[in-house]
C-alpha cells in the first residue's frame, strides 16, 4: 500500500521519469559479508584462515573503511577504496592475519568479491516494475559507489539496457545527496527535476538527494528500514514493495 506524508501529499502527474538507486532498492546479497570472506579463503591455499578470522573484528574494520571513505569522498578526494569498504575491510583483516604478499592479497579480495557478486541477487519485482514502467515513461539509474564495483554489479545483473541512462557516483566525482548528481542523470534524460520521481531506501542519501534536487522523492521502506526518522528529509511518497510504485503511477 502507497503511504503518503502528510506535510507532503501531493496529487501529481504521471512523471515522465523514474529513477531508481541499485542497492537495496533493485537489489541486495543474500549473503553477508564475513560469510562470504570465510567461503572465498575455503577455495584455495589459506582456507585455515576461514574459522580463524574473527567476525566482531571484520565488523569493526567495515565500520571503519565505511567511515574513512566517507570522509575521503567528502573531501573532495577520490574515493580510496574501488571495490568498496567490505573488500578493504577484509584486505585489512587478511594482513592483521599474516596475510602480507601483495599478489596473494590481490587475489583474496578478488575471491571475496567474486563470492559476493555470485550472491547478487534482484529484489522481488525489480525486472516486471521497471520494464512495465518504462513502457510509458523514461526510467534511470543513480547509485553510489566506486566505479568498478557498481559497474560490475548492473553487469553481474543484467540490468544495462534496463535504463534510458546510469549514473554512478564515482564517475563523476559527485555522490548523494548532492543535488548536482540528480542534476547529472536528469540532463540525460532530458527532463526537469518535477518531471521525475526518485526512488530508493535510505533517507539520509536518496530521499533527502531527491528533495534536494527538486524531484519527487519515493521512500521504498521494506520493512528493514522501520518508522519514518523525523530528524531525516520526509518523503512524498512511501511504498513497501517495488509493486506498489506501479499503482501509484496510475494514481497520478
Amino acid at each position: 500500500m502507497v503511504r503518503y506524508t502528510e506535510a507532503h501529499c501531493i496529487h501529481m502527474n504521471r512523471p515522465k521519469a523514474v529513477i531508481f538507486d541499485l542497492d537495496d532498492t533493485l537489489c541486495s546479497y543474500r549473503i553477508e559479508p564475513f560469510d562470504a570472506l570465510q567461503r572465498s579463503l575455503g577455495r584455495g591455499e589459506h582456507r585455515a584462515l576461514a574459522h580463524a578470522l574473527d567476525a566482531e573484528r571484520f565488523a569493526a574494520l567495515q565500520g571503519r573503511t565505511w567511515a574513512e571513505g566517507q570522509a575521503r569522498v567528502q573531501a573532495g578526494e577520490w574515493n580510496p577504496f574501488p571495490y568498496g569498504a567490505s573488500v578493504e575491510a577484509a584486505r585489512r583483516l587478511l594482513l592483521e592475519a599474516g596475510v602480507v604478499e601483495q599478489a596473494a592479497l590481490q587475489q583474496l579480495q578478488t575471491a571475496f568479491l567474486d563470492v559476493l557478486i555470485a550472491h547478487l541477487d534482484l529484489a522481488p519485482g525489480a525486472e516486471e516494475v521497471v520494464r512495465s514502467i518504462k513502457s510509458g515513461c523514461l526510467v534511470g539509474l543513480l547509485t553510489n559507489g566506486p566505479s568498478k564495483l557498481q559497474w560490475g554489479k548492473i553487469e553481474r545483473l543484467g540490468i544495462r539496457a534496463w535504463f534510458d541512462a546510469i549514473v554512478v557516483s564515482d564517475d563523476i566525482g559527485i555522490r548523494k545527496p548532492d543535488a548536482r548528481i540528480f542534476q547529472a542523470l536528469l540532463k540525460r534524460l532530458n527532463v526537469a527535476p518535477q518531471e521525475a520521481a526518485y526512488v530508493g531506501d535510505s533517507l539520509e542519501y536518496d530521499v533527502r538527494g531527491a528533495r534536494n534536487a527538486g524531484l519527487i522523492s519515493v521512500w521504498l521502506n521494506a520493512g528493514q528500514k522501520g518508522a519514518w526518522d523525523p530528524t531525516q528529509p520526509s518523503p512524498d511518497a512511501q511504498i513497501a514493495r517495488l509493486e506498489e510504485l506501479l499503482a501509484w503511477l496510475k494514481e497520478g
